[in-house]
């Protein structure tokens, strides 16, 4: 509980700071943009020279962040960080020196391999500030009706909405999206006069189609704001033709590294410059770029040249809103599908993603279904208590049980691969 109240004040912060400082910064030239990062990274260089991975890869290179960092460029002379480096070696990347002042935050990863980061204060109030200029790009103001499709799990017995006044948002289910409940929805965001609408793109696009198919407006919703998944063209032009108004794309990693919005124009996405630093190493494909970041106030895990294990979709156009910085056109990365469920509802994918996060002792899992059978297969990598055993399969039952399926949980010495010996987080049957 502690942590979520810092995690709200930092928030309120984060919101002044837009309004006192990062409201401004967007109109920088690249020169100022430039000098900021440099100074930045210097800072961020030296921090990671406490940690026991980057102290060791320091000597090793005959690298010093005080002396031998002059510019941008100088940043290349540090290889790139892969992802399972940092998820098996959490503990090498940490300064200890502001461990216990820090926030910690689970990923499930792409690939169901979770990992624990530990994120300084300064980060989170900085990524509050930018988050909130990104949704003020769209046209948010604070308190706007929000109807949220994402993010709520409710317990047996309790309700399918929550609401959060200091917030001004009511919390929908997106376990429960059947017809039945998606009208229940529909005439309470009505009864609110919802003018936002948060949520995944997969969870968003059901709910549309559900209004398509029934001939039904809301006409208050001005705003979509999409996040962890990945938006394609055909979807934004799906969803935003059944609402009749623009959605607002963000791009993040729960490692929280660099961040990516679409502004008013929504024809780029932008790199939030002030939060992270980003590259884009070319790949076999002229228009395909590897994204690789590096956190700039993450004191405490300073992460450098970090693989994100997404891509970019890169051309030569720039954003008509002439913010300098770095711009693309869009993420590819994780797409996840929807669970089609024995009652006919669907589930997106992305909600086991955020369950399993809290599951930090499992280092990799796979989920198989079929039309009646719901199978959950895991490999741990630290000794799984029975009440964390019982804990996941209460959490589990919670989200798919009432669905109709039969629901299966194992512990595995391995999962499933492809004929090409890829790891599917989610298969089909």
């Amino acid at each position: 509980m502690a942590e979520i109240k810092y995690k709200n004040l930092y928030k309120v912060i984060g919101i002044f700071l837009y309004y006192f400082r990062y409201n401004k910064t967007q109109y920088w030239d690249n020169d100022k943009i430039d000098n900021y990062q440099f100074k930045r990274l210097r800072k961020q260089l030296i921090h990671s020279s406490k940690t026991r991975y980057y102290s060791k890869l320091f000597k090793k290179l005959n690298f010093n962040p005080k002396t031998d960092f002059k510019s941008l460029n100088d940043l290349e002379k540090i290889p790139v960080t892969e992802k399972n480096k940092v998820k098996e070696n959490t503990h090498l990347f940490i300064n200890h020196k502001y461990k216990n002042k820090s926030l910690p935050f689970y990923t499930s990863g792409s690939t169901g391999n979770p990992m624990k980061a530990l994120i300084h204060p300064l980060h989170w109030v900085i990524e509050q500030a930018v988050i909130f200029r990104h949704w003020s790009w769209g046209g948010y103001h604070f308190r706007d009706a929000t109807a949220m499709l994402r993010s709520y799990s409710p317990k047996e017995g309790e309700p399918l909405t929550k609401y959060s006044r200091p917030l001004n948002t009511t919390y929908f289910s997106p376990f429960h999206l059947t017809d039945e409940n998606m009208m229940m929805y529909y005439n309470l965001m009505i009864d609110l006069k919802t003018r936002v609408l948060r949520g995944y793109p997969s969870s968003v696009k059901i709910f549309a189609l559900f209004l398509k198919k029934n001939n039904l407006k809301i006409n208050s919703i001005k705003q979509i704001l999409v996040a962890s998944e990945v938006l394609t063209d055909i979807d934004r032009n799906i969803i935003e033709s059944i609402f009749d108004c623009k959605i607002s794309n963000h791009y993040g990693l729960a490692e929280q590294i660099v961040m990516f919005g679409d502004c008013e124009k929504h024809t780029h996405l932008h790199n939030y410059f002030e939060y992270g630093c980003v590259e884009l190493l070319d790949t076999d494909s002229p228009n395909i770029k590897k994204i690789i970041g590096t956190n700039l106030h993450n004191k405490t895990m300073p992460i450098i040249r970090y693989d994100t294990g997404d891509l970019a979709i890169v051309d030569d156009s720039k954003c008509s809103c002439n913010r300098n910085g770095v711009v693309i056109k869009n993420i590819i990365g994780r797409n996840d599908n929807n669970i089609v469920c024995p009652d006919k509802s669907q589930i997106p994918t992305v909600n086991f993603y955020t369950m399993l996060e809290d599951f930090i002792e499992i280092s990799n899992w796979q989920i198989i279904y079929n039309k009646n059978i719901f199978t959950l297969n895991y490999i741990t990598k630290d000794i799984i208590t029975n009440d964390r055993i019982n804990e996941l399969n209460k959490r589990l039952r919670q989200r798919v049980e009432h669905t109709g399926f039969k629901i299966k949980i194992n512990e595995v010495n391995k999962l499933q691969r492809t004929s090409e010996g890829k790891l599917k987080t989610i298969i089909k049957k």
